[in-house]
């Protein structure tokens, strides 16, 4: 008796333990993909801020 319920336990931690591991990766893979849009973000900020420019630019050649 006691000794099933040791195995019981033990199965318990080690599934514990497994989904540990697993929420882990899952918030490794978050983060990498909030990485990946932040890169994408600050390329876009970029991007209009150079459109911007080029727009004005462009406006005031037409003046």
């Amino acid at each position: 008796m006691i000794t099933e319920s040791v195995k019981k336990i033990s199965d318990i931690v080690g599934e514990i333990s497994q989904s540990s591991q697993e929420q882990t990766n899952g918030i490794e893979q978050i983060n990498q993909a909030i990485s990946q849009i932040d890169e994408v973000t600050q390329q876009n900020g970029q991007l209009v801020e150079k459109l911007s420019s080029s727009s004005r630019a462009m406006t005031e050649k037409l003046k």
